[in-house]
């Protein structure tokens, strides 16, 4: 189960009114079952419509064949860059374990600069030059 948060419960329930008044503007519907998303007939919808439907509206959205699976990654990626802990993440992706939610995690260069500046300190230019220029160390023209 997830929380609902802005501004997705107030977007679920205006599609629910939607839903609701295109139901009474159609015949042939069945029962009301409650869901906020249906086939135009009011029945439930067939996954691979979905998918069809999603794939069409991300593509139309970005220009690009971009698939909801890797939506997944970014907001992986995002929890980690805000600090989530690891079973957070786990648990909003719905993954059984660690290791599975570890893969849709991608630190970007954002994320790795303050880590890069924190050992910067450690090489200093001399020090690199000393290194590159060491035909011991580096086998090639010296350039580094």
């Amino acid at each position: 189960m997830l929380p609902l948060v802005a501004p997705l419960p107030e977007l679920l329930a205006r599609r629910r009114r939607e839903q609701l008044t295109e139901r009474l503007r159609a015949s042939g519907w069945g029962p009301d079952l409650g869901l906020v998303f249906t086939a135009t007939s009011g029945r439930p919808l067939d996954p691979s419509d979905l998918r069809q439907a999603q794939s069409r509206h991300l593509k139309a959205a970005t220009a690009a064949d971009v698939t909801l699976h890797r939506f997944r990654h970014g907001v992986a990626t995002l929890l980690l860059e805000h600090d989530a802990p690891a079973r957070i993440i786990q648990a909003l992706l719905g993954h059984s374990g660690k290791s599975v939610s570890d893969r849709y995690q991608h630190p970007t260069v954002a994320s790795l600069r303050p880590y890069a500046e924190r050992i910067a300190g450690h090489f200093q230019a001399e020090t690199l030059t000393k290194v590159w220029s060491n035909p011991a160390i580096n086998q090639s023209d010296g350039a580094p």
